[in-house]
């Protein structure tokens, strides 16, 4: 007895294919990493000084 499986055309088996996806991250530059590390002191420094004013 036969499976019904589908007929793909060319096409479609392209667009059904998934590419790899590399899972590696990605090196940031200094300039990146300095942003990012202000980033998180800012809201570090924001959260903490909420905490403060909350307290008093």
């Amino acid at each position: 007895m036969k499976k019904n499986t589908p007929v793909l055309s060319d096409t479609e088996e392209v667009l059904t294919q998934s590419p790899e996806i590399d899972y590696e991250p990605k090196p940031l530059s200094l300039r990146n990493q300095i942003i990012w590390t202000v980033k998180i002191t800012a809201i570090a420094a924001l959260f903490f000084a909420i905490l403060w004013v909350c307290e008093s």
